[in-house]
């Protein structure tokens, strides 16, 4: 199968002036902005995409704005038509392409997807706005500025990809094996992220802040360990020795009835240390 086009093909990355810096010029909004998290959505030219050309049209979209890079067309081939011949396949994905910008109706210049030397790719004379690129940019910013040990700096961007995480990629779509990884991949890292926010709020001694955030990560995930103990040294830290046990039993029944397990040792040694 072939690679990736090794040219440059990343789509370009939209970021709106600072609402902060009245010197910063502002800048217009994007051609297309795009929902990924949460849901799927598509503003084209500020008019929400409906149509697609049928359902094929939707993920030939969705796949390329996923990969933000150049596709050769038996990718595509293979993903949308398994199973079918060369000719058969590489016809279908010239229909479903004319179909997708038929649906759309931009011109010639302003078509979402070009093609070009068997490889198709996301247009990028248009300036694109996606909201899965700012939630890993904002994440990334967090974890570089946490290695530097710039507190607020850190929790600043944490805060604004936490927000930005609407849900789950493509939230609602049919389950497809060629998202399935990248979606629980960016579940974790908003986990992660909020967890890490917690983190540096208990280090900050904010545990308000920490027991919100913990909070919020628990109702996304009720069997992640690691953020039940957290929560219970912000309730021990508070002196509620009755929270520290309440969470425990919560960590216990979520455990048992999610994964029928056990609480791990470290969670067992750990409620034994805040309540004994």
């Amino acid at each position: 199968m072939p690679g990736l086009d090794p040219g440059p093909a990343q789509r370009p990355v939209h970021r709106p002036a600072s609402q902060n810096d009245p010197a910063e010029p502002r800048t217009a909004p994007a051609d297309v902005q795009v929902r990924l998290l949460g849901g799927f959505e598509v503003v084209f030219d500020g008019k929400r995409i409906t149509e697609w050309g049928g359902q094929r049209g939707r993920t030939l979209l969705q796949f390329l704005i996923v990969r933000a890079q150049a596709v050769h067309r038996e990718v595509l081939m293979e993903l949308l038509w398994p199973g079918h011949s060369y000719a058969s396949a590489r016809n279908n994905l010239n229909v479903c392409l004319y179909g997708l910008r038929r649906a759309v109706g931009a011109p010639a210049d302003r078509q979402l997807i070009v093609y070009r030397a068997s490889w198709y790719r996301l247009n990028d004379a248009l300036r694109w706005d996606v909201d899965h690129d700012q939630f890993v940019a904002a994440c990334t910013s967090m974890a570089v500025h946490d290695r530097s040990s710039s507190w607020s700096e850190a929790l600043e961007a944490g805060a604004r990809g936490v927000a930005l995480y609407a849900g789950p990629l493509f939230d609602g779509e049919p389950l497809a094996d060629w998202f399935v990884a990248q979606r629980v991949g960016l579940h974790e890292l908003y986990l992660g992220t909020l967890e890490r926010i917690a983190e540096i709020d208990m280090e900050q001694g904010d545990l308000d802040a920490a027991e919100q955030s913990l909070q919020l990560l628990l109702q996304s995930d009720g069997c992640r360990e690691s953020s039940h103990r957290l929560l219970m040294q912000c309730f021990a830290a508070h002196g509620q020795r009755d929270l520290v046990a309440r969470q425990y039993r919560r960590c216990v029944a979520a455990l048992r009835a999610d994964l029928d397990i056990a609480p791990s040792p470290q969670t067992v040694d750990l409620f034994h240390q805040l309540v004994g």
